[in-house]
């Protein structure tokens, strides 16, 4: 893997000196800047801490920043409470996702969470079409520090942080500090998780806190739990690549049908409405290496790819989990009885359905 490729698109500096603050050795892959702990206790699930330098964020200000992202994003953001999280993505004018996004008010400021890879390009292009708008968009990835949170143990330690456990798409603030609630990761009982959020000159004393009472794991655990919760992530391979509908977008709130336009609106709405949706996102696992991100899904013994891998991480009781996205016949096809496997690099996936077909449909 090129390296040099993958660092050209985040501050290598600023990324290692918050591994350094969490004693955290440094690491890079596709998906970003990575922390990783020599003894990490990957499998625990009472309470978990992980830092996130491959997530990366976006602040908007200004008296317009609501209104212009509201005709930017799939999502109402004029509507959005202080208490909610909401997803978001951020489209071509083609409906391909360049980048999906965790936004919430803070203040008069709206926040999005996405990859750290694409923070700058995004930061860039939403800026291009500011224009006269009252609004300023900023990239902040350096600027703050994010943890991954998740377990029964976390919400007494933000209790004793001053903040409330916020529900699943809620929010908490207590000053400067920002926990959101995430879809809950399906292990052997649904494990609830948390994304907190802080300026960058608090990371030593929040690890401090958070590492004291719960285990710290790397990033790249904190990604197998995204994946055990559905929640995919998109990379410079992935982006300008599906629709909204192909991540499930639609189906966890993330498209809101009767806002007004936005970069894509028509072909997204179309899609819809038209009941043209071939394809979906899947969970599976394989038993050996995690595949990387576009790596081809086929149907064994087929001569044509059915899907691509969106993301993936390597499980703590070994082999790789995945999200990936593939037709719906082909999926259909793997999961009768006596059907041909899907299979991604000779490896066959044991496919975990996340959507029905009615709801496919």
């Amino acid at each position: 893997m090129n390296t040099d490729v993958l660092l050209a698109d985040w501050d290598e500096a600023a990324a290692g000196a918050l591994n350094a603050t969490f004693g955290a050795l440094p690491g890079a892959d596709v998906y970003g800047p990575a922390a990783l702990f020599n003894a990490a206790s990957e499998g625990a699930s009472d309470g978990l801490v992980a830092p996130l330098p491959d997530l990366g964020m976006l602040v908007a200000s200004g008296a317009d920043a609501a209104s212009f992202l509201h005709a930017q994003l799939t999502n109402d953001v004029e509507q959005l409470a202080e208490n909610q999280a909401r997803w978001y993505g951020y489209c071509t004018p083609q409906g391909r996702i360049l980048g999906p996004l965790l936004g919430w008010r803070q203040s008069e400021r709206i926040v999005l969470c996405t990859s750290r890879t694409l923070s700058a390009a995004l930061c860039k292009r939403l800026s291009i079409y500011v224009m006269r708008a009252k609004a300023r968009i900023e990239d902040k990835s350096n600027e703050m520090v994010l943890f991954g949170l998740a377990g029964p143990k976390v919400p007494a330690l933000l209790a004793g942080l001053g903040l409330a456990a916020a529900g699943s798409m809620e929010v908490a603030t207590a000053g400067e500090i920002t926990v959101a609630g995430l879809p809950p990761a399906a292990l052997a009982t649904e494990c609830p998780r948390w994304l907190l959020a802080a300026p960058a000159e608090r990371a030593g004393e929040l690890w401090s806190a958070l590492a004291a009472a719960l285990a710290p794991v790397s990033s790249e655990h904190w990604r197998w739990l995204d994946v055990r919760s559905a929640t995919p992530r998109i990379v410079a391979a992935t982006s300008n690549r599906y629709l909204p509908q192909t991540l499930n977008l639609d189906l966890v709130g993330g498209v809101n049908f009767q806002k007004g336009c936005y970069p894509g609106q028509e072909v997204v709405a179309r899609t819809h409405y038209r009941g043209t949706t071939k394809r979906r996102m899947y969970r599976g696992h394989v038993a050996g290496d995690e595949p990387a991100p576009l790596s081809d899904i086929a149907l064994a013994g087929g001569a044509e790819p059915v899907g691509t891998v969106i993301m993936a991480a390597p499980g703590p009781a070994g082999g790789a989990d995945l999200l990936f996205e593939a037709q719906l016949t082909a999926v259909s096809a793997a999961l009768a009885p006596g059907g041909a496997r899907l299979q991604v690099g000779g490896q066959e996936i044991a496919v975990e359905p996340l959507v029905q077909a009615d709801e496919a449909s």
